[in-house]
């Protein structure tokens, strides 16, 4: 079933702008240092709960390692993918 924004040629070429260029972070490198980010979060909670410091820091550093780890992936070409507009370009207009 076709609609009226179906048939809007301005809603179509903002249609296809936004699903070709939004990916949401979705990488190796975003999701390793969020993944690490919960693990250490979830471990420094335990601990509170356990009231065991060593335990809580040893989260903490976890959750602090997602960061470099995240950023050393999105380096080593793991991260999202750039696109012409992220540098300055206008994306061509069909």
């Amino acid at each position: 079933m076709s609609t009226d924004a179906d048939s809007n040629p301005i809603i179509q070429q903002r249609r296809e702008e936004v699903e070709g260029h939004i990916d949401h972070g979705h990488s190796v490198a975003g999701w390793t240092g969020a993944a690490l980010g919960l693990l250490g979060s979830a471990v420094a909670g335990v601990a509170v709960i356990l009231a065991l410091v060593w335990l809580f820091w040893v989260g903490i550093v976890v959750m602090l390692l997602g960061l470099p780890v995240g950023w050393a992936l999105g380096r080593a070409g793991k991260g999202q993918k750039q696109h012409p507009q992220q540098h300055g370009k206008p994306t061509p207009v069909r």
